[in-house]
Order: C-alpha cells, then structure tokens, then sequence
C-alpha cells in the first residue's frame, strides 16, 4: 500500500454520513460506499458509487447482478463464510413468514459473492474499510471474498469495558481480534481495572425486558391492532409489526419452557462443589455469531469443557438474561440434559456469586469472562474475546484440567497485560448508534467524526 492510503482505491462498507463526509475532508474518495443508515445521503459523493443498505437487505443487489466467477474461488469462499452468512441473515428474519429454505440462502450468497467480486475487480479495489465487525449477512461474503482474492481489510472494532464507551481500535482480520497482531491504532488510554459488583447498564435492560415479557406482548398486540388500520387504510407494509409480535410470542414461549428442560438443584448447594461457572450468551447476536468462531454454536463450548474436566466438577450454566425461545430451542436444553454433572440454571442467579466461587470461569467470550479475570479467577475462551491474550486466559482448544489446578493470579501481569490492550485503542465511535450514545453523557456527532477520520487517516496512511 502506498503511503497514503487515501490516494488508493478502496471500498467504504458502513459508517454514518457525518463520518463519511469527515473521511471526505481528510482527503479519502472511496470509489463505493455501501450506506447502512437511513434517509437519504444530501452531500457531495463525487466520483462514489453509493449503494443502499435497503437494498441489500431486500437481496436486490444479489438478484440483479450476475457475473460468474471461477467455481473453485466460490468454493473457498463459501466454505469459510456460508454458515456466517446463514447464521447473521437468518438472525435478521425473525417473523417466520419472512423466513426461507436454505437453497434460497445458498443461492443469494452465491450471487453476493459473484457481485462484490465484479465491484471489487471492476473499480480496481486495494482494500475495504469496515465500519463495524461483519454482521450483517451480505458483508461476510464481501470480507472473505476480499481475503481470498488478497484485498486488504480494515476492520473498526469498538473499545473493551475498562476503556471509555468511545474507544476503537482497527484490526486487518476478525480472528485477530484479542491478539492485535494487525492492529493499526496506538493510543495512551489507561484501563480501569478495578472489581466493580455491578449489574451493567444494558443488562439492567434488558433484564426489565425479560419480566416484563407478558406486558410487553400486549402492549404490541394492542399496538399492531391500531396500525394495522392506519397502515391498510395508507397501503402501507405491515411486515414490521407482524415481526414485533412474533418476537414478543417467542420470549413467552422461552420463559415457559426453559426453565423446565434444565437441572434444578439449590444454589447453596451447588457453590460448595467443585465446579466451572459457564454464562451464556444471548443468541442470536452478532458477539456469538460471529466472534465465536467455531464455537458460536454453545452447546459445542459446553461439550468441550465436560471433556476436559473430570466428572467430579460440575458444570454450573446460567442462562443469559436477554434469552428468548427464537434463538434457544429445546434441542439446545436437550443436549445439555444429556451431560454428566451439568447444572442449568436461570438468570436472576447473581453472577457474581458463582464466579467467587468457581475453579475456573469458562465463556466463548463476553463480559463475565473479563470481570472474572479482574477478581482473579482463571478464564477458558473459545471465540475471539478482547482479553484473550491476558495472562490467565486459556483456550477451549488446549487448556487442561491441571493448567487450571496449577493457575496462580499475578495482578502485576494482569496489569501489564491490560496497559497492553488498552495501547491499540484510542478515542472515537465508529458506531455512531443509539445503543452506544445513550450511555454517554455528552456525544457530539460531528466532533466524533472528525475524530474518528483524524485516526483512520493517521493509521491507514503508516500502512505498507
């Protein structure tokens, strides 16, 4: 790459328009931006291609440009991306009557495939810009797709919990992430490391939204109702609000079911025992989904960890407070019914008590994983986890019964290691979206985009 990156061609995926005419003002002319916000762009593209997210969640994009590419590079892409692909579109379409077979799935993704790879080819791309961790379904074949035909990629990925809300970081791959091996940002935050027994803020929301699953329903039911006239009378689609209710019926039928698939037994019991605390993760979700690598599928976590303990430590697995039935369903509870020694258990069980108490904390990734580390417990990883390169992280792949026996909590390396991490994060937010401003104090959009740009800049540019 040349020493300024924003002399090359390259293709802008995501991003808000404020951070989009920032990257504008510091020089960058992306030959393609693929939009992912709402409304309309009023600015000066210039010579930019801008192609609308609306679009591609409708498959147009697939459906209307066919341009073959070499079977054995489909080939390679689809076996890397496919399952992603499925899993992130899939996650997407939660009203049933949205849903379809997976030949159509297979189809479309061909044809993403064979798109980007004429854009890519025809406007001569060096390298892709993520605004966010792929995730969406049509951008999981444009990334392995650019991987595989040996197109740079450049991926925002939003900061660690000790580090302010707005911190990122840019990596070159997913699997890098936790590693850093390419990450291109330097910064000199400093982590706050201290142990903290506090529910996180959205998971305070979310937990209102479990209970009051009952209320909610009718809330929606009644509002669907109203709307449905409004929108019949204005030939207006429905399809969003059918989607609502769907997803409101499905977190009933979870909090009837769940609970009675599991193992019940005391907590006061169960914290006397050896055993490995596992949290779950809400799923669908793009953490899991796609950060999990090839164990965002849970139940494979939790199979591999009954193989590397012996039967005399339990299994303690808590349910995620988020949950619902659409992306949980009984063969989960019934794999899990089928291993020795394994406990489930419901959300309003306090985590913190079961991590203090455990051998070991064992999570594919998230949060519990990290406050576990701070109040000196081993870890057990199996996705791609920001801390995973912290002392005292070991991975689902390798670690041994005897690794986590023989584990001794060093503060001095856990310090270090995290003064490590928080070095490839500086300040900005990427994501310019309500589910990050609402915890911020004050956010100005436009201060954050100059300010992201003025990092994206100065990073790409030292680039060879």
């Amino acid at each position: 790459m040349p020493d300024d990156a924003r002399a090359v061609p390259f293709l802008l995926y995501g991003f808000q328009d404020t951070i989009f005419d920032a990257l504008k003002a510091e020089g960058f002319r992306p030959r393609l931006w693929v939009r992912l916000g709402g409304g309309r762009y009023d600015g000066n593209l210039h010579d930019t291609l801008l192609i609308e997210q609306a679009r591609l969640n409708r498959f147009e994009l697939a459906e209307n440009a066919w341009q073959p590419i070499p079977v054995e590079m489909l080939e390679k892409v689809k076996r890397d991306a496919f399952h992603l692909f499925l899993r992130n579109t899939y996650r997407r379409n939660r009203c049933i009557s949205q849903r379809r077979n997976i030949k159509y799935y297979e189809d479309v993704f061909d044809r993403y495939v064979n798109y980007y790879h004429k854009l890519l080819s025809k406007y001569k791309i060096e390298f892709v810009l993520f605004g966010d961790v792929p995730h969406k379904g049509a951008d999981m074949a444009l990334y392995f797709l650019a991987r595989e035909l040996g197109v740079r990629t450049y991926i925002t990925f939003s900061g660690p919990t000790f580090l302010p809300l707005d911190t990122f970081t840019i990596v070159e791959r997913i699997d890098d992430i936790g590693l850093y091996e390419t990450a291109v940002t330097r910064g000199d935050l400093k982590p706050d490391l201290e142990p903290v027994r506090v529910r996180p803020v959205y998971m305070n929301r979310l937990r209102r939204k479990t209970h009051d699953a009952a209320k909610n329903l009718l809330k929606a039911t009644g509002s669907l109702l109203v709307s449905l006239v409004k929108d019949v009378r204005k030939r207006r689609k429905t399809s969003k609000r059918f989607s609502e209710v769907c997803r409101w019926l499905s977190r009933l039928a979870f909090i009837h079911h769940a609970p009675n698939v599991g193992e019940k037994a005391r907590i006061d019991d169960l914290v006397k025992k050896k055993y490995v605390y596992v949290p779950l993760h809400m799923e669908p979700e793009m953490v899991i989904d796609v950060l999990g690598g090839k164990y965002c599928p849970q139940m494979r976590f939790v199979e591999r960890l009954r193989e590397i303990f012996p039967d005399n430590v339990a299994l303690i697995v808590k349910e995620n407070p988020a949950q619902s039935f659409f992306g949980r369903e009984r063969p989960f509870y019934e794999r899990l019914r089928a291993l020795r020694n394994v406990h489930y258990i419901k959300d309003d069980v306090d985590t913190f008590l079961l991590m203090e108490n455990a051998l070991a904390v064992a999570a594919v990734l998230g949060t519990a994983g990290w406050e576990a580390l701070k109040l000196g417990k081993p870890v057990i990883c199996g996705g791609y986890a920001w801390y995973r390169g912290v002392t005292g992280v070991f991975s689902a792949d390798d670690v041994t019964y005897k690794d986590i026996e023989n584990y001794t909590f060093s503060r001095e390396a856990f310090e270090r290691d995290a003064q490590r991490i928080a070095g490839f994060y500086t300040r900005g937010l990427p994501v310019d979206t309500e589910a990050y401003t609402l915890y911020l104090d004050e956010f100005d959009p436009r201060a954050n985009a100059r300010q992201v740009a003025a990092v994206i800049k100065n990073s790409l540019s030292q680039r060879r």
